[in-house]
């Protein structure tokens, strides 16, 4: 048994690749548009990469500050 099949049997509920693509989840970057960035204070823009930090404030992936 394959890892990614090891994977799908503990979490049938995760939609995979294919199924990410589908409800717009493409690619592993995060978005928070509207949010204000808990480094700098501004807000994330549409299309900007972010990171969430372990205390759940958005920072910006390059934050300008």
């Amino acid at each position: 048994m394959r890892i990614d099949e090891k994977v799908r049997d503990a979490h049938p509920a995760w939609p995979g690749p294919a199924g990410a693509a589908a409800l717009g989840l493409g690619g592993n970057a995060a978005r928070a548009a509207g949010q204000r960035c808990g480094r700098c204070g501004l807000p994330m823009a549409p299309g900007q990469d972010v990171r969430r930090r372990a205390s759940g404030t958005w920072v910006h992936e390059n934050c300008p500050a």
